[in-house]
């Protein structure tokens, strides 16, 4: 299975988690290290697209795709299990505890959780303590030149 995240050229050979576990998201709580990563590359691009803002986009950024082995264990959270308000910001406490259980009982490698941004399409999380991790590699890792239409 392959899996794509968007992020800067500095952080592109980094599978720890440190990004997330530093700041939290949707599915983590602060100090919890997660791998945020997409079904697709566009999907890849908006979730980083709606994290800067338009007239300051960073240049030096990459897609990379990671090989993730097929036998892996993905745990599915289903959109229709989500409360209603589940995309409001900021992250909904019962979310990021949900997503830091998962982390701490290591029952999976790969949560596979619903779009925010696309909510029909999904987002793939790793977890870096999880013993199948060894097993996870970058596939390549590709620069990418905004489209100019994208800095309005």
């Amino acid at each position: 299975m392959r899996g794509y995240r968007f992020c800067r050229k500095r952080r592109a050979n980094d599978l720890s988690g440190t990004g997330a576990k530093l700041v939290g998201g949707r599915w983590n709580s602060p100090g919890v290290a997660m791998l945020y990563m997409s079904e697709n590359r566009a999907l890849a691009l908006a979730e980083y697209w709606v994290h800067v803002h338009p007239s300051n986009l960073p240049t030096d950024v990459c897609i990379v795709e990671i090989e993730v082995p097929d036998t892996a264990r993905i745990i599915s959270i289903p959109l229709s299990s989500l409360p209603e308000n589940w995309r409001a910001g900021p992250p909904l406490t019962s979310l990021r505890q949900a997503g830091d259980q998962w982390v701490l009982n290591e029952q999976s490698l790969i949560l596979k959780v619903p779009s925010t941004v696309m909510p029909l399409e999904s987002n793939y999380i790793l977890n870096p303590a999880h013993h199948d991790m060894t097993r996870v590699s970058i596939k390549s890792i590709t620069d990418y030149v905004w489209d100019r239409r994208m800095n309005r």
